[in-house]
């Protein structure tokens, strides 16, 4: 009789987490439906009319804008600290955007620095440390990454409704772009055309 009790026992349990399970499955499957998909293709347009696509570029869907990431992160304390140190004063931000300004460092490099005197590259150096340093904060506000292929396209799926920042750079250098489009996906399809109109930056000559 106790085995019998047992069984019943054993196996309403087992139903009821069969069940249990079923729903969340059935939850799971609906919200997918909702959410969207975020389809996106960058490249750069040359005056001569060449389109280089922005292959292999790391992309990110963030809570927040790059530009008050750049504010939490102490960019402008650490920009006037560089400056400070090497004598400069400090910086007049003025109503410069930061993701402007961080363009702007993005743009020098390493092999450019060879054509300036030895204080400027400490300068840039170190501007160029403080980039990165402002970076860091960029991780915790991500919610969805990608990585575009050779033809610069993308896709992120599953993404939930929603406000979001798409977010990337290419690589530093003379022509490198800042991309901090604000994206407001629905459900479904999505699509994000990214180039020279919709970055910080001016068009590569």
């Amino acid at each position: 009789m106790k085995i019998k009790i047992l069984i019943l026992v054993v196996c309403f349990v087992t139903n009821t987490f069969l069940l249990a399970c079923n729903d969340v499955s059935k939850e799971t499957v609906e919200q997918k439906n909702k959410n969207g998909t975020v389809s996106i293709e960058a490249a750069l347009v040359y005056k001569s009319g060449d389109v280089k696509p922005v292959a292999r570029t790391e992309f990110m869907l963030l809570d927040k804008s790059l530009e008050e990431i750049l504010k939490e992160s102490g960019f402008v304390s650490s920009i006037n600290e560089v400056v400070s140190n090497n004598n400069k004063g400090a910086v007049q931000i003025g109503n410069i955007p930061l993701v402007s300004l961080f363009g702007v460092i993005l743009q020098t490099s390493e092999d450019k620095d060879r054509g300036v005197n030895e204080e400027q590259r400490k300068i840039r150096k170190d501007l160029r440390t403080a980039l990165q340093t402002a970076l860091a904060g960029v991780p915790k506000h991500t919610v969805y990454s990608t990585k575009t292929d050779f033809q610069g396209k993308a896709e992120i799926q599953n993404v939930k409704p929603g406000e979001y920042y798409l977010f990337g750079t290419t690589e530093p250098g003379v022509n490198a772009r800042v991309w901090n489009v604000k994206t407001l996906v629905k459900e479904g399809q999505n699509s994000v055309l990214l180039d020279q109109d919709n970055t910080s930056e001016k068009p590569p000559s």
